[in-house]
């Protein structure tokens, strides 16, 4: 009765290390794997480098400016309302020079037609 006793806690000890040997595998495999998909990402940035780096460099500041003009353009109807400022010269020389920007530099399209307020 013992000895059967002993073989079922060795057997139960073989079955837990297995299991920790099969955990242990299933961990590397997801490290290599980890490891592989930072391999890709890396050529992938360095074979994209120029491209990306001065595309999202440009959207970064396109959406900059587009933040900040608008920032500026609201802040310019309250600077208008407020203060009686020379508001069609101001605004359509800036809409000229948003449309401009726009319309030469932004990949997605023309979009200057939104300073007239016709978008």
């Amino acid at each position: 009765m013992i000895m059967i006793l002993l073989l079922l806690v060795l057997l139960l000890v073989l079955l837990l290390l297995l299991l920790l040997l099969l955990l242990l595998l299933l961990l590397l495999l997801l490290l290599l794997l980890l490891l592989l998909l930072l391999l890709l990402l890396l050529l992938h940035y360095y074979y994209f480098y120029y491209y990306y780096y001065f595309y999202y460099y440009y959207y970064y500041y396109y959406y900059y400016y587009y933040f900040f003009y608008y920032y500026y353009y609201y802040y310019y109807y309250y600077y208008y309302f407020y203060y009686n400022y020379n508001y069609y010269y101001y605004y359509f020389y800036y809409c000229y020079n948003y449309y401009y920007f726009t319309s030469v530099c932004a990949a997605e399209g023309n979009r200057g037609f939104e300073c007239f307020g016709l978008i």
